[in-house]
């Protein structure tokens, strides 16, 4: 340390009693006083920021966005032993005792008065005692507090320091924190020269107080006043006070700064952990999805290519089928054997419960890592240091205990939420492949098995064309996007994971910086309160997106406002009728007849078989599950499964006999129009290999033999019954054979509702069974579901057609709509008003409510209930037709003359009258004595049924 120059009296001449000028009579005491001083601050401040200084000019620190720089730790705890090496205590109660030691000065001296150039003897000795009493010892606790705080900026900007060497990138740092060693060395510098002018401050204070008193001396003749010795005690004890204080404040920032680097080290290893166990292999199975993708959309296209170059080359329809099988079963092995077997696991790897254990377990190691407490002063404390607002005390904090909840509990709940959002990134993937694969398969098999009934082969051609390439294209269409969509979905989830992640660690070290006790010591009314926050912030959240949400609807719905204007500004209809069309049932068959072939069979009236097609009964199969049990058991079991005209009968059975009764041996027979006895015997003992029946009695003794139980499906009973005396016969003895066999049989029959109202009434059959299941009508949900999912199967782009604004109202208040957009919600809710629920009815008014617009794609109208025009309420003998078709399902000229005891000439009448009215329609036989028969129109059927109903003619 470097002093000023003073002059070194001559021997004994400071006793002199001479007049001497001031400064050289003050010159001993001020030095002496300056050398306490000066060991007092080299001792304490200096020693601390020097060891500081050296410590950092031997650390290599660099800034590090992935981990804690190697040197870091050495520093800090450098810094730390600096801190405590000083010891305050012992140096503060020295300088106290050396403060009153006697200073070299005379007691009496001869001093020449500056106010009017006199001399006085002024007791000098006294006078310097008390001032220095006065100045130093009194006022030690400011002259600590001086020489304290530059130790304490010093290191409050090494906090920085290392606040700016943990800092990650694009993290916003304040601006009193140091980026460089330097800058940090420089300051340090800065604050030693600050203490040791401090030094020559505090003499020259004493040396000014000592003149200010002899001038004071000179005017009133009056000394300093004496200090007692309370004051130099108090003075002391404060001393001690403000030595403690800064002890405790030096000591919280030291804990402070430990504790940003435990909270940092933390956060990098936390989300290294996550990053290598989660992100990194979530980022590399999405990218090995989204290649599969690509490469079974290039197959697609390569397969669409050949199929049409295949068309346009071969000469013959089997060449052609030999194509379409060959591309068929390469996109068969690459969506089954490659894609579908990737995204399964992946699945399995993404729900594997090892690995997800495995990374909770590596952040219950780290959080274990923790030191369990750590006593420092709160970030809020540590901005008012610098004005002298010090701590009182340290505060205990928790890192172990909050950490364990962030790292164990918090974050693996997040990552189980960003699994569970993956998951449904991979369904929604899986679907859309299935899909296509459904698509594929249907369209490419139909349009194989249709071809084979082609002879010519330019027909053909274009039934590939229809049946192969649109599907194929529309396949395209669906999986053209995946892999994109499939890398945005995912890094949205890397992303708010991250983010989570990340706001976590950020309220975990916050809450240790701020010096609270972290989310773990809470008091419960805290934890309420934050919970209240927390419910709070996630209501307006849901009120954010419902309002986005909302309006984005709102927007959608303009731009099919729009569209909408358009289409009727363009007058976009259906394609124009052909030429003399005007009654309903012609026009609805011309639209029918626009559609594309693929599409006709897929939506046509016939039964079903494929369970992907079974909408809304799933109760129903359950009973029918039960009834299986219970025969398994030895219990008797028969089912009827009654609905009404088209209300899915066939199809539920043919479902169920690949599905409820897959584990049950089971024989489908579909009864046919007037099967005699002996035919039913014939076709019930062929599958059962009884041959030597004759009649359905002769059947019940070899069932009985039987041991394996069996099912047996008698599908549409209404084809064995006549309405007429004789017509029972063969019900009947069916009835004897059913309840004889029951316990080994398990017979399923199908039976219209007017069919078994009838039988319910006049006493007979019904008693056979031993549970019905009756199938409801669907629902407009369900029948949304029940069009969609065969839509979704023909790969054809659906839009929607003008709407009234009514309907769109109505339908967004309706419980019972679809889920789905609002277009989707007008059109199956009047699609399930116009058909009643029935399924047959409600595809017929689908298919008559589309059109094909000029690119190809479809358009679906508002649909609209069949008009089936007036009934003749006089001619009873046409409504009894009509309900005896309704019972019988198909009739020709001779069967009707037998129900009614008429002639054969007016049977013919009156069924060719119903047919030129619209009702009835004429089928080939293959019988040779039965050359015409009948069946009621498809569209109309469900609606004769229920007005032949109204007027009590279907008991």
């Amino acid at each position: 340390m470097t002093t000023a120059p003073i002059e070194t009296p001559r021997t004994n001449e400071a006793d002199s009693s001479d007049t001497t000028s001031i400064e050289y009579l003050l010159q001993s005491a001020e030095k002496q006083v300056q050398g306490y001083l000066e060991s007092f601050v080299r001792d304490t401040g200096i020693h601390i920021l020097e060891r500081m200084k050296v410590a950092i000019q031997a650390a290599t620190v660099t800034q590090n966005n992935d981990s804690i720089p190697d040197g870091l730790d050495h520093l800090i705890s450098e810094v730390d032993r600096s801190l405590k090496s000083a010891d305050l205590f012992p140096a503060v109660q020295t300088l106290f005792e050396q403060l009153q030691i006697p200073v070299p000065v005379p007691s009496k001296s001869d001093v020449c008065l500056e106010t009017d150039h006199t001399v006085a003897d002024v007791p000098l000795k006294e006078m310097v005692t008390r001032i220095i009493t006065v100045e130093l010892i009194v006022g030690l606790p400011d002259r600590l507090q001086e020489g304290f705080l530059p130790v304490l900026m010093g290191l409050l900007r090494f906090r920085g320091f290392v606040h700016s060497v943990l800092a990650r990138e694009g993290d916003e740092a304040d601006e009193a924190y140091v980026f460089s060693t330097d800058d940090l060395i420089d300051h340090l510098n800065g604050e030693i020269e600050l203490l040791e002018r401090r030094i020559h401050f505090w003499v020259a204070g004493l040396h000014s107080a000592v003149k200010d008193s002899i001038r004071h001396y000179g005017e009133k003749r009056k000394n300093p006043p004496r200090t007692g010795k309370r004051q130099i005690q108090n003075a002391l004890d404060l001393a001690q006070l403000e030595v403690t204080r800064y002890r405790t404040a030096l000591s919280g920032v030291a804990g402070a700064i430990e504790a940003d680097l435990e909270g940092r080290r933390i956060e990098l290893q936390a989300t290294r952990v996550i990053e290598e166990r989660f992100h990194v292999p979530s980022q590399r199975i999405r990218e090995e999805l989204a290649e599969a993708a690509e490469l079974l959309v290039r197959t697609l296209k390569a397969s669409h290519q050949r199929v049409l170059v295949a068309a346009e080359r071969e000469d013959s329809t089997e060449a052609l089928i030999d194509s379409i099988a060959t591309q068929r079963e390469q996109i068969r092995k690459r969506i089954e054997e490659d894609t579908l077997t990737l995204v399964q696991e992946v699945h399995a790897g993404i729900t594997d419960p090892h690995a997800v254990e495995t990374l909770r377990l590596e952040l219950q190691r780290l959080a274990q890592q923790l030191p369990n407490t750590i006593q420092l002063v709160g970030s809020n404390t540590i901005d008012v240091m610098d004005s002298g607002h010090l701590p009182d005390s340290l505060v205990t904090v928790r890192l172990r205990e909050p950490g364990y909840l962030a790292l164990a509990t918090t974050i693996p709940w997040h990552i189980s939420t960003a699994r569970d959002k993956e998951v449904a990134i991979l369904a929604e993937v899986h679907e859309r492949i299935m899909n296509v694969n459904r698509v594929v398969e249907f369209n490419l098999e139909s349009a194989a098995n249709e071809i084979r009934t082609f002879e010519e082969t330019e027909a053909a051609r274009k039934l590939v064309e229809e049946m192969v390439s649109v599907p194929l294209a529309r396949s395209v269409d669906l999986l053209e996007k995946l892999p994109e969509y499939l890398r945005e979905k995912g890094m949205d989830v890397t992303d708010e994971l991250r983010t989570s992640v990340s706001h976590i660690l950020q309220d975990f070290k916050s809450s240790i910086a701020r010096g609270t006790q972290g989310p773990a010591a809470a008091p419960p009314a805290g934890r309420l309160l934050e919970r209240v926050w927390d419910a709070m912030a996630d209501g307006l959240e849901w009120i954010e997106n419902t309002i986005a949400e909302s309006l984005r609807k709102a927007g959608r719905s303009i731009v099919r406002g729009i569209g909408v204007l358009r289409h009727r500004i363009q007058r976009t209809v259906f394609p124009p009728l052909p030429h003399g069309v005007s009654d309903p049932e012609a026009i609805g068959r011309a639209r029918e007849t626009a559609l594309p072939h693929a599409y006709r069979m897929l939506f046509a009236t016939e039964p079903v078989s494929s369970p992907e097609l079974l909408i809304g009964r799933d109760e129903e199969m359950n009973q029918l599950a039960r009834s299986v049990v219970r025969i398994r058991a030895g219990f008797p079991a028969s089912i009827a499964v009654i609905a009404p005209p088209g209300g899915g009968r066939s199809s539920f059975v043919r479902i169920a006999r690949s599905t409820v009764l897959d584990n049950l041996p089971t024989h489908f027979i579909p009864l046919t129009h007037d099967m005699s006895e002996a035919e039913l015997t014939r076709a019930i003992g062929q599958r059962l290999n009884i041959r030597s029946a004759t009649s359905l009695e002769d059947l019940a003794q070899p069932i009985q033999n039987r041991r394996e139980v069996t099912a047996v499906i008698l599908d549409d009973l209404g084809s064995l019954f006549y309405r007429a005396p004789g017509g029972f016969r063969t019900l009947e003895a069916l009835r004897l054979l059913i309840t004889s066999t029951s316990d080994k049989i398990l017979w399923v029959t199908t039976v219209s509702e007017p069919l078994w109202r009838y039988l319910v009434r006049v006493g007979r059959i019904p008693q056979a069974f031993t549970q019905t299941i009756q199938l409801a009508p669907f629902s407009p949900a369900d029948i949304g579901k029940l069009i969609m999912s065969r839509h979704r199967l023909s790969g054809h782009v659906l839009s929607y057609g003008p709407m009234a604004w009514k309907s769109r109202v109505t339908s967004y208040f309706n419980p019972y709509s679809i889920e789905g957009s609002t277009e989707q919600r007008v059109i199956f809710d009047a699609l399930g008003q116009a058909g009643f629920g029935n399924p047959a009815l409600s595809v017929l008014i689908w298919r008559r409510s589309l059109g094909v617009r000029g690119d190809g794609s479809l358009e679906v109208h508002q649909p609209l209930q069949p008009d089936i025009g007036p009934i003749v309420e006089e001619d009873l003998d046409s409504q009894a037709t009509l309900a005896t078709l309704l019972l019988q399902r198909r009739l020709n000229p001779q069967s009707h003359a037998h129900v009614f005891g008429w002639d054969v000439d007016k049977s013919a009448r009156t069924l060719r009258g119903l047919q030129q009215r619209g009702w009835i329609e004429t089928l080939p036989m293959a019988h040779p004595t039965e050359p015409q028969a009948y069946q009621m129109m498809s569209s109309v059927r469900f609606q004769i049924y229920r007005f032949l109903q109204h007027k009590g003619l279907l008991l």
